[in-house]
This record gives C-alpha cells, sequence and structure tokens, in this order.
C-alpha cells in the first residue's frame, strides 16, 4: 500500500514556493502544505507532521541553522529531514552539498534534480529501519 510523504515547504517568495507546490503534487507522492511565514512554522510543523521541511535557508529573523535548531529541540520535531534552499556565488547551478549537518540545494536549481533529492532522502529514511533489523 502507497502512503504519501508530507513535505512542508517554508519560503517568502510566493512564486517559488506555489511553483514547487504544483510540482511536488503532480508526482502524486506528496501531500504539501506550504508555510510563508517563519513566525508560523512551529505551529505549522506540529500540526501537519512532516516527513521532510524544505526551506530558504535565509528567511527574514530566520537563518537556516536557526530553523535547524528550533526544530531538534522539540522531540515530536527533531526527526524531520530538512532540505534547505540556498542561493551560492559563482552560479553553482543545482549544486547539492551539507549545510550545517543537513541537505542544501544551491538556486538556481533544477525543479526535476529537487525532486530527486528529495526523493532520495525519503527513500533512505524508510530504509533505516530495515537495515537496522537486519
Amino acid at each position: 500500500m502507497f502512503f504519501p510523504r508530507r513535505l512542508l515547504i517554508l519560503d517568502n517568495e510566493p512564486q517559488l514556493t506555489a511553483l514547487m507546490r504544483d510540482l511536488f503534487a503532480a508526482t502524486g507522492r506528496y501531500v504539501i502544505k506550504v508555510e510563508s511565514r517563519n513566525a508560523h512554522l512551529l505551529r505549522a510543523a506540529r500540526h501537519f507532521r512532516p516527513d521532510l521541511l524544505l526551506a530558504g535557508a535565509l528567511l527574514p529573523r530566520l537563518d537556516g541553522r536557526d530553523l535547524a535548531r528550533q526544530l531538534r529541540y522539540e522531540p515530536a520535531l527533531r526527526d524531520i529531514a530538512v532540505v534547505f534552499l540556498t542561493s551560492l556565488e559563482h552560479g553553482a547551478i543545482g549544486l547539492v552539498g551539507y549545510l550545517a549537518g543537513f541537505t542544501f540545494e544551491a538556486e538556481p536549481f533544477q525543479i526535476t534534480d529537487l525532486i530527486r533529492c528529495v526523493d532520495e532522502i525519503l527513500c533512505e529514511e524508510l530504509a533505516e529501519p530495515a537495515q537496522q533489523v537486519a
């Protein structure tokens, strides 16, 4: 039986969040909630219980490290996977790496690469318990 994964998108650019929402929804693999105000993020995460948070790394009054710290502080939210979207100099299109221990995807990026990145992270999460049991 297939259960769609829950994806919470946090960014203050409405056009970008709408595009990501529509494209992730079109895959049929995700239930999506969009939040544009970082002040409401923790409440949205508590209520929606996402499998993964896709967030801008530099939001007004909140950067990625602070956001990750807030999520990790709450036991009910600490297991949420996080992917940050960030702009890098020198035009590193679609570069994927790690930022403060979390995955990041450099803007500009190909949406197919972002979807693949999210899919891979969530597939790894599903495989981990089976690896622990064996």
